[in-house]
């Protein structure tokens, strides 16, 4: 019980600049001295305990001690210092990047060596409509960081212009575009919605409680086996998009064996390799793919 008590004092110290042996001998349910007696183990095991005096007295743990030994390694903070710069390049978020860094240096001598990850060209924007995008998730990443409802006027892949408000929950980094995860109030349920598509955006000063949203779960699909057919010339680039396991060659022709959600658009992926592909099989994608190839015949 001792140990215990010894252990929780530590942690007690660690989180109070002062506390007295009164609140802590009733914290503990101990005699005031047995609180003295531990506080003089704790001092001979090699914790620089200060002794304060007064009504307002009592004990407390050297601060330098506190940030020296119970903050982050060298190691640790490298990592921390590569994670806000990575965020840096990603988002365009600077300001806080300056200050935590300056708090590291602030809690210990720290100079942060070569970065040793980095992020070029990670969308698939211009750099006009990156510029945008960048603006817009700043104004996002605040609202996330706030719990603050967003609205948005919006268009959709139908080409349809919507005006929505949403409870933004996750920024997503896919295909080569930024998304918003977020729970729409006109569809009462949750939706992606792509940052190239938000033609305008507010924060609104609406709060709203994470823990309050209730995820629909009726349009959740299962995933589906597609099987493709490619010409060997396009193999290097097959191996951007799938696994070894999934790519086999028979005869002439790669096979791509593959499982893909249905909400998931493919046909734009499909149009991408040209004359280099053919669907095996399902029959429906197959269709699709051939109808597609007929109304790109009527463009001109």
């Amino acid at each position: 019980m001792k140990i215990e008590r010894l252990l929780s004092m530590i942690i007690l110290l660690l989180e109070n600049k002062i506390i007295s042996a009164t609140i802590l001998a009733e914290y503990f349910e101990v005699t005031k001295r047995t609180i003295y007696r531990d506080i003089e183990t704790l001092e001979l095991a090699g914790f620089p305990i200060i002794s304060y005096a007064g009504k307002k007295g009592g004990f407390g743990l050297l601060e330098s001690f506190k940030m020296n030994k119970f903050t982050f390694s060298d190691i640790e903070k490298q990592r921390i210092v590569e994670a806000l710069r990575l965020q840096e390049q990603l988002l365009s978020f600077q300001e806080t990047d300056n200050i935590i860094k300056g708090k590291l240096h602030a809690i210990q001598e720290f100079d942060a060596k070569n970065i040793e990850f980095t992020v070029s060209s990670a969308t698939l924007h211009n750099p006009l409509v990156e510029a945008q995008v960048n603006q817009k998730l700043s104004l996002l990443y605040k609202a996330l960081t706030n719990n603050q409802k967003v609205k948005v006027t919006y268009i959709t892949i139908q080409s349809k212009k919507t005006n929505r408000v949403i409870l933004p929950i996750e920024l997503l980094l896919k295909n080569g575009s930024w998304y918003l995860k977020a729970f729409c109030e006109l569809r009462k349920d949750m939706r992606l919605f792509k940052i190239t598509r938000i033609l305008n955006l507010e924060v609104l000063d609406i709060l709203f409680s994470k823990e309050s949203i209730q995820e629909s779960k009726t349009h959740i699909s299962k995933r589906i086996e597609i099987q493709l057919s490619f010409s060997k010339e396009v193999l290097g680039k097959l191996y951007d998009f799938f696994l070894e396991q999934q790519i086999n060659t028979i005869n002439d022709r790669i096979i791509v064996t593959f499982l893909c959600y249905l909400e998931e658009s493919i046909l734009p992926f499909l149009l991408m390799f040209k004359n280099q592909v053919q669907v095996v099989y399902p029959s429906w994608l197959k269709e699709k793919h051939i109808e597609e190839i007929k109304n790109m015949q009527h463009i001109y």
